[in-house]
């Protein structure tokens, strides 16, 4: 049995060494996509939490404005009071 010349052993040898680096590659791949997949899912739920915050920080504001400001109706009752209040505070 002949022994195949030298060049054929590294032809061989590049061969494999080309084939496990192709499936390395193939593997970072598949973990890259799936690495991209979850950070895009939990990108999704921090934009969802992000927007529920805002929704409810605006419902929260509105509420806050309703307090601080009062009615028309009791802008005159607080007027009146006001009034009263001065009438009695002065010396008869």
């Amino acid at each position: 049995m002949e022994n195949p010349p030298l060049h054929e052993h590294r032809d061989d040898a590049d061969i494999k060494s080309l084939q496990h680096e192709i499936r390395d590659l193939q593997i970072t791949n598949r973990a890259k996509d799936m690495f991209i997949e979850q950070l895009q899912k939990e990108r999704a739920g921090v934009f969802e939490q992000l927007l529920d915050a805002s929704h409810k920080m605006g419902e929260l504001e509105t509420r806050l404005l309703q307090i601080e400001s009062p009615a028309p109706r009791d802008l005159k009752v607080s007027r009146h009071d006001e009034t009263n209040q001065v009438t009695d505070l002065k010396p008869t």
